[in-house]
């Protein structure tokens, strides 16, 4: 399929409802991310991931399990799934290590008319989680050791319920083999798994 470098926008329909997407081809966005990884910053941006489709599919079929919820979304990048999230959640928290990538997901959000949302930069094994988030969703998000490590850090300090989707990646399957919190498989893709973690009561130490 050829690529279109011309158009900043792609239309595109995740099970009923249409979104714009930007466009990791257009020029001046290639650029931009281009130039974030010359300065020796490695980042993975979302080039529309067959399992962040499925994902993000599969939300809106199942929007009853965050709809008006408030969300922190773990590595968001660009992806498909904060566009879904923040059409149906009441506020969602985006978070990514890279600032271009939540300036990229800001202006594609914004682009959609939705405008729910607070960035959270930086490490997400030491942001600061707002109080109100009861729900942390992380996709495609262990795709190394040093990523791994960060999942397993901030699954040990949050005590709402998390979500984690990914592909079965080596460092993936060594993730669960390693965690010792309760888990359960909310989805099987054809690509990958969505893993749900119940909230810890309080009462439990």
């Amino acid at each position: 399929m050829k690529k279109n470098k011309s158009a900043r926008w792609l239309p595109r329909t995740i099970g009923t409802e249409r979104f714009e997407l930007i466009n990791f081809d257009h020029a001046a966005i290639e650029k931009l991310v281009l130039d974030e990884m010359d300065t020796g910053f490695e980042v993975f941006y979302d080039n529309r991931w067959g399992l962040t489709s499925e994902f993000s599919h599969w939300l809106v079929e199942n929007q009853p399990l965050f709809r008006d919820r408030s969300i922190l979304n773990l590595g968001a990048g660009a992806g498909i799934e904060t566009l879904v999230l923040a059409k149906y959640a009441r506020k969602i928290y985006i978070n990514d290590l890279s600032e271009l990538s939540l300036q990229l997901c800001a202006e594609q959000l914004e682009e959609n008319g939705l405008n729910n949302f607070e960035s959270l930069p930086g490490d997400y094994t030491r942001i600061p989680v707002p109080l109100e988030c009861d729900l942390a969703i992380a996709c495609f998000s262990i795709y190394c050791p040093v990523t791994s490590a960060s999942v397993k850090s901030f699954l040990n300090r949050f005590r709402g319920e998390v979500i984690i989707v990914n592909e079965f990646l080596k460092p993936f399957r060594e993730f669960l083999t390693e965690i010792d919190r309760e888990s359960e498989v909310l989805k099987e893709f054809q690509s990958g798994v969505a893993l749900r973690f119940p909230a810890i009561p309080l009462a439990t130490v």
